[in-house]
């Protein structure tokens, strides 16, 4: 039985969907700057084109919140050991909401966003004592 040729290299064995193993393993743009060893280009390219923020905007967003988490006030590494702040956003419109350290951003996603949920979650903890 014939093995079938790979769209990208005619002359290569097919690996999965239509390409051959080399081009199916291709790492993408920014996973080029981290094999080279360039962490600020790295976090600059996620934040461009993930966020749609610059390095100087991110600064300035934690500048305003007094480089601590928006909702839990907590300055400083989270339960992961973490010492940057997450970029929470809106999934339907893309917009930035703030920074957020690791637990609190685990738990608004947790919620799936809803503040109905949120708001059921603390009456529930509220009614039944800490």
């Amino acid at each position: 039985m014939a093995r079938a040729v790979a769209k990208c290299h005619p002359a290569k064995i097919h690996h999965a969907k239509g390409l051959c193993k080399a081009c199916y393993f291709r790492p993408k743009m920014r996973d080029r700057y981290k094999r080279a060893g360039v962490p600020e280009a790295t976090r600059s390219y996620k934040l461009k084109h993930k966020y749609g923020l610059t390095v100087a905007e991110y600064e300035r967003l934690l500048i305003e919140q007094g480089g601590a988490c928006k909702v839990c006030r907590r300055i400083g590494p989270g339960r992961r050991n973490v010492t940057t702040l997450y970029i929470d956003h809106n999934h339907n419109t893309h917009t930035v909401r703030g920074l957020l350290c690791h637990d609190c951003n685990s738990a608004e996603g947790y919620l799936h966003g809803d503040p109905g949920l949120a708001r059921r979650l603390a009456e529930y903890l509220e009614s039944n004592g800490p």
